[in-house]
C-alpha cells in the first residue's frame, strides 16, 4: 500500500492556495477548518512532522511555527528521555 494514500482522503483537495494563508489570520482560521473536519488530519500532521515540512501551510490544523515549536519539545523531551535512561 502506498504510505501516502491518505493523501486521497484529505479535505483540502481541491482547495487550491487555501491551505497556505501567509500571515492571514482570516485565511488561518479556515484553513485550520478545513483541517478540523479532515478525516486524514491526524496522518497529515504526522507525514509533516516526519518530512520536516514546517516552513509552508497549515498541516493536521497546524501553521508552520506550531509544528516548529511541537517538533522541538518532542526533541527536547526525546533528550531528557535519553539522559534519563543513561544516568
Amino acid at each position: 500500500m502506498n504510505r501516502h494514500a491518505w493523501r486521497d482522503n484529505a479535505n483540502c483537495i481541491g482547495t487550491g492556495d487555501a491551505m497556505f494563508p501567509d500571515s492571514d489570520k482570516t485565511r488561518t482560521e479556515w484553513a485550520r477548518q478545513i483541517c478540523a473536519r479532515c478525516p486524514v488530519s491526524r496522518e497529515c500532521l504526522r507525514d509533516a512532522m516526519n518530512t520536516g515540512d514546517n516552513q509552508w501551510g497549515v498541516r493536521g490544523g497546524l501553521t508552520p511555527e506550531e509544528r516548529r515549536s511541537v517538533k522541538k519539545e518532542i526533541n527536547r523531551r526525546l533528550k531528557a528521555a535519553r539522559t534519563k535512561a543513561a544516568a
